[in-house]
């Protein structure tokens, strides 16, 4: 009876060890599949959003190993930023959220300044050098204005990669034609100075 009793233990245990070496191998391969470094993602959300905008898409680029959330950057209806959470130098690909406490604020001049000083304050703060973005509607148009406003400046960190969700670029159909001009500025000046959008 012992003797089954000890084969079946040790059963359970290779077979528990066959296991955790198949799961330490998959998350291998998983992690495999990404570029790690310390630059920034931002994630900007859209007109009338919260934390919980990008929330998700925060989880899933954790859950996936992609990214570990560092930061929440929130910014104050006079443009001053609170960063909250904790900064880890050694950690791969930190994701910041960038909360607009007048997320109602339908000027993306203004947005515009806010992200500056989100991204100023992670430069003093952090030493950040460049940065990526993720944006969903209203916070594709900020994020726009500050790249035509503040990109080309050298002395900013510079926008790496950018990734658009649900922007309204030709503007919102009757209240403004600034937004399709800037777009089609934009486009131009990136065209001269190599980069594609």
């Amino acid at each position: 009876m012992k003797k089954w009793m000890s084969t079946i233990i040790a059963l359970v245990a290779i077979v528990g060890v066959a296991f955790g070496l198949h799961q330490s191998l998959k998350l291998k391969r998983d992690t495999a599949k990404y570029t790690y470094s310390n630059v920034p993602t931002l994630f900007i959300h859209g007109y009338g959003g919260t934390l919980n905008s990008t929330k998700d898409l925060v989880r899933a680029a954790e859950k996936a190993g992609a990214a570990k959330k560092m930061l929440t950057a929130r910014v104050t209806k006079d443009g001053q930023v609170k960063l909250s959470g904790h900064w880890d130098k050694n950690k791969y690909n930190p994701m910041v959220q960038v909360v607009f406490s007048d997320n109602r604020n339908a000027d993306f001049h203004t947005d515009a300044k806010w992200i500056k000083h989100v991204i100023v304050a992670l430069q003093q703060r952090y030493g950040i050098k460049s940065f990526n973005a993720v944006a969903h509607s209203m916070g594709n148009l900020g994020l726009l204005t500050y790249e035509m406003t503040y990109g080309q400046d050298k002395s900013l960190p510079q926008l790496r990669k950018q990734v658009n969700i649900a922007g309204h670029f030709d503007g919102i159909l009757g209240l403004n034609k600034e937004v399709a001009n800037n777009t089609a500025r934009c486009a131009r000046q990136a065209n001269e100075n190599g980069v594609v959008l």
